[in-house]
């Protein structure tokens, strides 16, 4: 970042990965000033220097591009902690995660009652419910993570960083885990193009990765 004639500030480099940068109006940008202090700055979809192009990604449903600023105007909004605005978005992104894997477990409790095997409702096959409650335990058991950590942000910030860390590592894990589960659960139609299955599951392996691994945060 670096100010321009103007007495206003422009922004020249590149930023990768960016989440649904090709839907946003308004770019909020981490950059280093003349001074090497870091700082946040507002950047208009349309602003002139801005080019934005799309990034292939395992995960369809979440969209990531590549920025490339040139002289770019931005707003300067003022310092930024990047440690603790990644703490606030981990215990979103965990909380997401326990959607994602509630959904699971709903969906393949609803086709154990559907499929019959047998002349059985596979729902009453022991190793059937062996899987649904291993499901139910980690869905149970992160949202209790999550939440928790979600009452630390806003009540006890200054323990945010390990509440963070504990949410994003469990909850990314049993996210995956219940994608996995639940595609076996549905058995041939849950490995076809045709079922969301997939969807869940590739979004589950983005989210593991997204932000830090498991094994990172559980160093943290």
């Amino acid at each position: 970042a670096s100010s321009s004639p103007d007495g206003g500030h422009v922004l020249n480099g590149e930023k990768r990965f960016v989440i649904d940068a090709q839907v946003a109006g308004l770019i909020l940008v981490a950059a280093r000033n003349g001074e090497n202090q870091i700082g946040l700055y507002a950047v208009e979809a349309d602003a002139r220097g801005l080019t934005r192009k799309a990034m292939p990604s395992m995960d369809p449903t979440r969209k990531l591009n590549q920025l490339i600023l040139a002289a770019t105007p931005a707003e300067h909004l003022g310092p930024v902690d990047l440690q603790d605005l990644m703490d606030y978005t981990l215990v979103a992104l965990a909380n997401e995660m326990i959607g994602g894997a509630q959904t699971l477990l709903q969906s393949a409790l609803d086709y154990t009652q559907l499929r019959v095997q047998f002349g059985r409702s596979i729902a009453s096959f022991q190793a059937i419910k062996h899987m649904c409650a291993d499901m139910l335990l980690r869905v149970e058991s992160a949202r209790s993570v999550a939440w928790y950590a979600a009452w630390v942000a806003a009540e006890q910030p200054q323990e945010l960083a390990e509440a963070a860390a504990h949410a994003k590592s469990y909850c990314s894990e049993a996210f995956f885990a219940c994608a996995g589960e639940s595609i076996q659960i549905h058995g041939g139609i849950g490995f076809t193009w045709e079922h969301e299955a997939h969807i869940y599951f590739k979004r589950a392996q983005s989210s593991q990765n997204l932000f830090g691994s498991p094994s990172l945060h559980r160093e943290r």
